[in-house]
């Protein structure tokens, strides 16, 4: 497959604070699938390490496991790990979803 044909659908989101991301993904999920994943990390000093201000929080888990490799091979084998149990986690909640009659696999689909 050359490079011409690749396609995805996905959307990195990276835009100043106060510009609307979050209500674009609510709004987007209402029609749509969504997955939304939020990497803002924790600030570099301070008690506790809090996480800087924003809405909504950031994942907990996420930034850290994704951000605290060393090599580009670990940070590749920890991408690929973080997606699969992502896709392994969204699976079955939307089997779930769709046996309780929530909704049709073809409703998730479009």
């Amino acid at each position: 497959m050359g490079q011409a044909n690749r396609y995805a659908r996905y959307l990195a989101i990276v835009q100043s604070s106060g510009t609307g991301k979050s209500r674009m993904i609510e709004e987007l999920s209402k029609k749509h699938l969504v997955i939304p994943v939020n990497l803002r990390g924790p600030r570099e000093s301070g008690p506790g390490l809090k996480y800087l201000s924003g809405y909504p929080p950031p994942d907990k888990k996420a930034p850290t496991y994704l951000s605290g490799t060393v090599s580009q091979k670990e940070a590749r084998v920890h991408a690929v790990a973080f997606l699969r149990v992502v896709f392994q986690v969204a699976s079955k909640r939307i089997a779930h979803l769709c046996e309780e009659g929530k909704y049709s696999y073809d409703q998730i689909a479009d």
